[in-house]
């Protein structure tokens, strides 16, 4: 299970980087941003937030993980959602 866990939190960053570096619409620091859908799971001495927000920019999924008081966050445009749940989906398949 922390296999699995790690591998999402490589894809995760894998695929925020992708639509960075494709010039899609990502969180801008300093800007507030409204919580449309939040979720808070805790697996093993992990904790993860599941945030669909909306700024001036856009949506975007967050997911943060809170470990040994260290803070990870990536971003995911809303228009790279459906390209990472298939991602998901196919590795949950395996």
């Amino acid at each position: 299970e922390v296999e699995n866990l790690v591998f999402f939190l490589a894809l995760t960053l894998t695929s925020a980087l992708y639509f960075q570096k494709k010039g899609e619409v990502m969180k801008k620091e300093g800007v507030k941003s409204k919580v449309i859908s939040s979720d808070k799971l805790q697996i093993e001495n992990k904790t993860i937030f599941v945030d669909l927000k909306e700024n001036e920019g856009g949506k975007f999924l967050q997911i943060a993980e809170i470990s040994n008081d260290r803070r990870s966050t990536v971003v995911i445009p809303h228009s790279g959602l459906a390209v990472f749940l298939g991602a998901i989906q196919k590795i949950a398949g395996q």
